[in-house]
């Protein structure tokens, strides 16, 4: 129980650092800005650590900058050799969905993209197994999105449900999802939703509670 020591370990530059871990990884992800043409450009870049090691040494592989931000950790997913991350952009409010072949951790490229959304802030954000979900709060409707992502190579956002308020987290269980955020139909309160998503391209918005007076 007294024996723990320091077998190994790996220091990056930087601040404001999300990650992301798997079985044999960890992903490490550092949002930077870059000036270009008087404009700042979000970029996200994401190192490979590989942790596969049974001895507990470590080592620093490849790595990959992709456009936008990486604010929390649910924007990003390892799944299948794959690294799956939504990147946002707060100057436009768009967000993108980018597929990356991990295979190789030296070596990682982009599989595909998708453009999720052009007009809104990313709320909450959660993949599972060959699915991903996400919540913006653009300037008109509250969606949902559902996107299969069966094919790595081509992903595809198959329905756009909208909802009253919006969302700040989910937990996915199965074709479920548990949400918490805000119901604003009324003032501000506090909601607990449930949605049906068995079928992908037909979300439901199954049933919500409201918590709270107003505001």
């Amino acid at each position: 129980g007294d024996d723990f020591s320091l077998i190994d370990r790996a220091e990056f530059v930087g601040s404001s650092y999300q990650i992301h871990v798997s079985k044999m990884a960890i992903y490490v992800s550092k949002t930077w800005y870059d000036y270009d043409n008087f404009t700042y450009t979000q970029k996200t870049t994401i190192t490979h650590v590989d942790i596969s090691d049974p001895a507990g040494n470590i080592t620093v592989r490849g790595d990959i900058t992709l456009p936008g931000s990486v604010f929390n950790r649910y924007q990003l997913d390892e799944y299948q050799e794959t690294l799956r991350v939504v990147g946002h952009f707060w100057q436009n409010q768009s967000s993108n969905l980018w597929v990356v072949d991990v295979a190789d951790p030296d070596n990682m490229t982009v599989l595909s993209g998708l453009q999720i959304d052009d007009a809104g802030s990313l709320m909450a954000t959660r993949f599972a197994g060959n699915r991903a979900y996400a919540i913006h709060l653009p300037r008109t409707v509250d969606p949902l999105y559902v996107i299969d992502l069966e094919d790595p190579t081509n992903p595809v956002l198959c329905d756009i449900l909208e909802i009253p308020g919006w969302v700040t987290h989910m937990e996915v269980r199965g074709y479920k999802i548990v949400a918490i955020g805000v119901d604003d139909t009324d003032g501000w309160r506090a909601a607990v939703s449930l949605f049906d998503v068995s079928d992908a391209y037909n979300a439901v918005l199954k049933d919500r509670v409201l918590i709270g007076d107003s505001y």
